[in-house]
């Protein structure tokens, strides 16, 4: 008995210092760098699509990216969005992919960008 209240404390812990790390990420004011980064980007002129799933936390932090810094986007939910599989198969198959497809992926002009690029690299395609 002893034992199970140890493991389901050190369960609670991790679990609370996983929710701590989580929120501390979201709570950070941009960077200096960051600022620097969004003045130099070029105007956006087509808009970005982005395919993600529920549980994706690299998703979030872009979102809340394209959010802080006005980017004009469409998300496409896997596994609720029910076009989303259908779209990002076209986008593979137009673009020759041939690699894993890790979310978020994004659209931008018929161009398919993965591996969670950063903002700036998004940029050169808009």
């Amino acid at each position: 008995m002893r034992l199970l209240i140890n493991l389901m404390l050190i369960i609670f812990i991790f679990i609370m210092f996983g929710t701590f790390i989580y929120l501390y990420q979201y709570n950070q004011d941009p960077t200096p760098a960051d600022e620097n980064i969004m003045a130099t980007l070029r105007p956006q002129t087509y808009p970005v699509v982005m395919y993600s799933t529920l549980d994706c936390t690299a998703c979030d932090k872009k979102k809340m990216q394209f959010i802080e810094h006005h980017i004009d986007y469409t998300e496409r939910v896997m596994g609720i969005d029910d076009k989303a599989p259908a779209l990002l198969d076209v986008l593979i198959i137009e673009n020759n992919y041939e690699g894993d497809v890790i979310a978020p992926i994004f659209d931008i002009n018929g161009h398919m960008l993965t591996g969670n690029p950063s903002i700036k690299e998004l940029s050169e395609y808009w």
